[in-house]
């Protein structure tokens, strides 16, 4: 059973990316990580990245928008650690850089 603290929820949003703007950020960014450079290809047996993700330098949970120039891919490991460091827009652009 869940109970539940306030009958306000959150507004609505989008998370979906479109499939044209996810190719064309894969494509923009060399189907790579822009930290580490990691592709599917390199893939191999104990590494733990796994996984190309898109993610929002503006975060989208404070309205930043599914363009193409507010999307970078990162690989699933450097996704989770820029997100952990609470980094903003140009904090996570200088990392990546």
């Amino acid at each position: 059973m869940y109970v539940l603290e306030s009958l306000n929820q959150a507004p609505p949003h989008d998370r979906h990316i479109s499939d044209s703007t996810r190719v064309d950020v894969l494509n923009r960014d060399g189907h790579a990580c822009r930290k580490c450079h990691w592709k599917y290809t390199d893939a191999h047996a104990g590494d733990p990245r796994k996984l190309l993700e898109l993610h929002h330098l503006d975060h989208h949970a404070t309205g930043g928008t599914n363009d193409t120039v507010n999307l970078i891919t990162l690989c699933n490991v450097h996704h989770d650690e820029l997100h952990a460091k609470h980094m903003d827009k140009a904090a996570a652009l200088a990392w990546v850089a």
